[in-house]
């Protein structure tokens, strides 16, 4: 006789409880931004359930029962829940602690320079006011007229100036300002050319590394495309025309600017077609290596950190034999994400990129699996299910904070990411190989595939309608 199954609608996973303790863990600590008694006793609540229910599987399985599982589980949402609230009230009260203006003698050593939009923008690290040191960073607004001097400040510089500062609140109209956590910007402060002292100084390691980068590109694929290039490479974005940014969201391609799941996934999967005659560990060693690299040059953005623990998870389970599961490998990394930096969960584009990535595990084998009943042939099924599985992932988020949807997206990403895939290996390589002395030939090739991808862009764009907003 053979063991029925018991099988389940829905098969909660262990780190899909995790992820909700975690994210009532963050909500829990947007509460305490606003009313700090009511955020405690909430967050004392959500400890209090984890705790009870860690205590009571962890008697049973003292009982030689089953539920090591369902233990873990307790104590990883209480572990993770516990540092994600902490994290966000540390950092609420650090915050709300150094939120002061007026005019004040600023210095600080430049970590950014902007010049897209006409004005400059420069940003700070390292920053004092009027002597003292404060966290986070001051960004510089400097008018059209004074940009010349953004153009001839590099990274590792140190600037010195007296300008009006103005804090950023931590909690905005209700809101936690997810953007200005993520990026770290605490202070705005506008400033005149000729109340700016400039120290040169060195850049770092990781600093000389991107401009070496960039200028390679810009070098040998021209300014447009240069840019293009580095900004696919790193998520960099600092150098992009505002027009290039434009006309990119409005095709619904904009995801390609952002260092995400489908960059890491080209370069693990590279590497695993190199070292394909190696073994399994090997591998893993160096996909890690080499995705830990990837994190530091794309500066840990939310997008590239998601893509990054699921490619170990991944990894791990392929060298271990055990079973791949994308819902649960997304759940581990929102609950470790959170733990560490719990307001992004605030932050468009953490929202986005793991929108994207439920909406795949939710919704594309279903789109699929429809489309092929009517013989539309399965590489077609599952491209166009992949893609409007992610367009319904990301379009809450889209609509909330940017408050348009791009009409053409679906039918722009189903055609146009398998060639887009091609560029960036193609891009890939080629950087590489142009580093080499006498080689930057080789960048003439993802040039001239980068120019159909912005040709359509810009056609898409100029479609009447091709966006509209909400």
């Amino acid at each position: 006789m053979t063991r029925a199954v018991k099988r389940y609608l829905i098969n909660f996973r262990p780190f899909l409880i995790v992820a909700l303790a975690v994210a009532a863990a963050v909500f829990c600590a947007y509460a305490y931004a606003l009313i700090r008694p009511l955020g405690i006793a909430c967050f004392c609540m959500v400890a209090a359930v984890c705790a009870a229910a860690f205590c009571v599987f962890t008697v049973k399985l003292l009982g030689n029962k089953s539920g090591l599982r369902k233990v873990m589980t307790c104590f990883l949402s209480l572990a993770l829940s516990i540092s994600a609230f902490a994290t966000a009230a540390v950092g609420i009260d650090s915050w709300s602690a150094e939120a002061v203006g007026g005019r004040r003698e600023i210095s600080g050593r430049v970590c950014a320079v902007d010049v897209r939009s006409g004005g400059a923008k420069i940003d700070l690290d390292g920053v004092t006011l009027d002597g003292g040191n404060v966290d986070g960073v001051l960004r510089i607004n400097i008018t059209a007229s004074d940009v010349n001097i953004a153009e001839s400040v590099r990274c590792g510089d140190r600037l010195k100036l007296s300008a009006f500062v103005t804090a950023i609140k931590p909690i905005d109209g209700n809101m936690p300002n997810g953007t200005a956590y993520r990026t770290g910007i605490r202070f705005y402060a506008s400033a005149r050319s000729d109340n700016i002292k400039i120290e040169f100084g060195k850049p770092k390691l990781i600093e000389r590394f991107s401009s070496a980068l960039k200028t390679l590109l810009v070098g040998n694929m021209g300014e447009r495309y240069g840019n293009i290039a580095y900004s696919m490479l790193t998520g960099d974005k600092h150098s992009l025309d505002t027009d290039i940014t434009d006309v990119f969201s409005a095709a619904g391609l904009g995801h390609i600017m952002a260092v995400s799941g489908l960059h890491i996934g080209f370069l693990a999967a590279l590497i695993a077609i190199v070292l394909c005659k190696t073994r399994r560990s090997i591998r893993f060693a160096v996909i890690s290596v080499a995705v830990a690299a990837y994190c530091v040059v794309a500066d840990f953005s939310p997008s590239i950190v998601r893509a990054a623990i699921m490619t170990e998870i991944s990894s791990f389970s392929l060298l271990i034999g055990s079973r791949r599961d994308l819902l649960s490998s997304l759940c581990c990394a929102f609950s470790l994400i959170l733990a560490v930096k719990p307001f992004y969960m605030f932050e468009p584009g953490f929202l986005m990129s793991f929108g994207a990535i439920f909406g795949i595990a939710a919704f594309a084998g279903g789109f699929s699996r429809a489309l092929k009943k009517i013989r539309a042939g399965r590489q077609l099924s599952d491209a166009v299910g992949v893609s409007a599985a992610v367009n319904i992932g990301i379009l809450p988020s889209q609509i909330y904070f940017f408050h348009t949807v791009q009409v053409f997206s679906l039918i722009v990403n189903t055609v146009m990411i398998p060639y887009i895939s091609v560029a960036f290996v193609i891009l890939l390589l080629c950087s590489a190989i142009g580093a080499l002395p006498f080689c930057g030939a080789a960048l003439t090739v993802p040039k001239y595939l980068l120019m159909p991808i912005d040709y359509i862009s810009r056609g898409i764009a100029a479609v009447p309608y091709a966006t509209f907003t909400v």
